[in-house]
């Protein structure tokens, strides 16, 4: 689910910090 968040918002760099560690 965190995956598809970036890649619907991928301009998110809050985002993609908080999913980062998820995606781990």
């Amino acid at each position: 689910m965190a995956a598809g968040l970036v890649a619907v918002k991928p301009t998110a760099p809050s985002s993609t910090l908080i999913t980062s560690p998820l995606k781990k």
